[in-house]
């Protein structure tokens, strides 16, 4: 009996990228509540679509809408939760892909008037209603999307949920782990909105106050990357116990979480600030070729002769 379950443990453990990407969770109860939610979203899009004949829709938030649901579908449903309790390092990925890419790019989609087309017309006018300028829900939400709720917000529930007792929690308990999820992408959605600004609630940031929003998180996510990585011992027991996927001890395993913690995340930062300065650069530029003055044409006229006497201009004579 013993040498069936060592036999069974073996073939369970992941070696190549092929084992890697066979393995998919399709019964995740986010997953299941991501294509609810994109599937309602693509018929909102049609609605809307259908409706607003003269003005098409903008293909960069329709593509950043689909790309935000694939990210958050295959971090909930794929390989990384599949081996999320089993490989440090792919939790580690999932977390990054929910709060990094899933969240800020359904946020560049102002996904808000696809959903509220999505609903019946009563519907549709009461959610109207709440989200005036003076409604209490909108207040509250201008209200949680300020930098000084939003930063603090995200810091504390990354170092919260990377303690630990919490992390063992997650993994030895469904419903905690999913709460774990759902705290990473509110948090990161909470944060990204100053800087992205979908509707209903615009950001009031400029640029420049932007750059300085993101870099207040850059160096508290690279200490956690770094003590992580930096640890001479598995500070997460729970992965002791784990396949040794990849032929990884759990301090190697360890390790590499901690890296993409601390690198990739942080690129994913800069890359964030880099595309804000572009942005902010372009629009100082258009805004100082508006502001120019338009060179005025050289007036015609007759060119005066020596002696002080005008000249005529050409063809003069024939009229």
């Amino acid at each position: 009996m013993p040498e069936t379950q060592s036999a069974v443990n073996e073939a369970d453990v992941a070696r190549s990228f092929g084992d890697l990407i066979s393995r998919w969770d399709l019964g995740d109860p986010f997953s299941i509540l991501v294509l609810i939610a994109a599937s309602i979203y693509m018929f909102g899009l049609i609605r809307l679509a259908g409706r607003a004949r003269s003005s098409p829709l903008d293909s960069k938030r329709v593509y950043a809408g689909v790309g935000g649901f694939a990210a958050l579908y295959i971090a909930l449903a794929g390989p990384f939760d599949a081996f999320a309790t089993e490989a440090f390092w792919l939790h580690m990925i999932q977390h990054l892909i929910i709060s990094m890419i899933g969240a800020p790019l359904l946020l560049l989609a102002s996904p808000m008037p696809a959903y509220l087309w999505a609903m019946p017309e009563t519907v549709r006018l009461g959610a109207g209603e709440l989200l005036r300028p003076e409604a209490p829900v909108k207040r509250g939400l201008r209200w949680v999307i300020d930098p000084r709720i939003t930063v603090p917000l995200f810091i504390g529930n990354l170092f919260l949920w990377h303690a630990p007792v919490m992390f063992s929690a997650a993994l030895n308990n469904d419903s905690v782990h999913y709460l774990q999820h759902l705290s990473f992408f509110v948090t990161a959605a909470l944060f990204w909105w100053p800087i992205i600004g979908p509707a209903p609630v615009r950001s009031k940031l400029s640029y420049p106050q932007r750059i300085m929003y993101l870099l207040m998180v850059v160096t508290p996510t690279a200490v956690l990357g770094s003590i992580v990585t930096l640890s001479r011992s598995v500070i997460y027991d729970d992965y002791l116990t784990s396949p040794a996927h990849w032929a990884m001890t759990p301090l190697e395993d360890q390790t590499m979480g901690g890296l993409i913690l601390w690198i990739p995340g942080n690129a994913l930062y800069l890359a964030a600030l880099t595309a804000i300065f572009f942005t902010w650069a372009s629009k100082e530029s258009r805004s100082a070729i508006t502001a120019s003055p338009t060179p005025r044409k050289r007036r015609r006229g007759r060119r005066p002769q020596r002696g002080g006497t005008l000249q005529k201009p050409p063809g003069e004579d024939l009229r």
